[in-house]
This record gives structure tokens, C-alpha cells and sequence, in this order.
């Protein structure tokens, strides 16, 4: 099984008054 390459570089965020979900990259 293969994981992202970015798994652990990328953080994921969701909003908690719209409920949109984005990703952030250190």
C-alpha cells in the first residue's frame, strides 16, 4: 500500500461555520 508523498507535509483544515475543507502546505 502507498501512502502521499505529502502526507505528512500537508495539513488539512475544515471550517466549522461553512464547512469547506482546504489543504495547507508548509
Amino acid at each position: 500500500q502507498l501512502r502521499s508523498a505529502d502526507e505528512s507535509e500537508t495539513r488539512f483544515f475544515r471550517c466549522t461555520e461553512c464547512g469547506k475543507t482546504w489543504r495547507e502546505y508548509d
